[in-house]
């Protein structure tokens, strides 16, 4: 451990301690996410619009290869968030991920961390603003409008800013329902423009590197979710069950 490490240990000792009056309350009297609000919540911050792609990650992926490939990201990501929420019951006081790091490598642990959280978020919120505005500006052109892409990536921007305030996620709980929605009218909607023109002798069982890099790069981008997993397990009301919540949610994901 890096020097300041085991002074930190201390006081997260004496933190802990002094959170006896809510720790002491039954899971049921906790204000919080009950176990479905974190389900839908946990679904949505793993899914979101990347599952959009995934009809054409599969169509480059082959039929042998995208399958197995999709399962070993979905338990790889499932494992590291176990991982995260396990951290966090050791250290109860530590809510964040560069906090966990603090309490293990010291003060540089709370930069590295929030550096290399900040960095992730950036290129993931790129990659998810990008999409987002090339569907938004896609329909509205459609419906008349004159509008450039530059345009609606800002308008949007301003639009989702005010949540970066936000320190409680149960406030989001239906609107990730409600995105949860969203998503499946989407994808119904795809199906249904696709499945009339649907044919087995355009499937492919294998697949080229440059093909296979693209799936694997969409299907790191759906499930990731790693952003949200503490905000939302720390916002439970029984936090010991949210292990279960993401065995759920992965499990429904893989098997749809």
């Amino acid at each position: 451990q890096m020097p300041g490490a085991k002074e930190l240990h201390r006081r997260d000792d004496v933190a802990s301690a002094m959170l006896g009056g809510e720790e002491g309350l039954k899971p049921e009297e906790r204000p919080g996410l009950s176990f479905f609000e974190a389900l839908q919540n946990t679904v949505k911050a793993i899914v979101g619009t990347g599952v959009l792609a995934l009809p054409h990650a599969f169509q480059l992926s082959g039929g042998i290869y995208g399958p197995i490939v999709v399962t070993c990201i979905a338990m790889y990501t499932m494992n590291i968030n176990l991982i995260l929420t396990e951290c966090h019951e050791m250290r109860p006081t530590r809510a964040t991920y560069s906090g966990l790091c603090e309490s293990i490598l010291g003060r540089s642990g709370k930069y590295i961390g929030g550096l290399n959280l900040i960095l992730m978020q950036i290129v993931v919120c790129a990659a998810h603003f990008t999409f987002m505005g090339r569907n938004l500006t896609s329909a509205l052109q459609a419906w008349g409008f004159d509008v450039t892409l530059e345009w609606v990536l800002v308008v949007c921007g301003i639009g989702v800013s005010g949540f970066t305030l936000l320190k409680d996620i149960t406030i989001l709980k239906n609107t990730s329902l409600l995105g949860n929605v969203a998503i499946l009218i989407s994808l119904t909607s795809i199906l249904a423009y696709a499945l009339p023109s649907f044919s087995t002798t355009n499937i492919k069982l294998t697949s080229t590197v440059p093909d296979m890099m693209v799936f694997v790069s969409i299907c790191i981008y759906m499930f990731n979710g790693i952003g949200e997993v503490l905000p939302i397990s720390t916002s439970m009301k029984d936090r010991t069950q949210y292990p279960r919540v993401l065995i759920a949610s992965f499990g429904f994901l893989r098997i749809n």
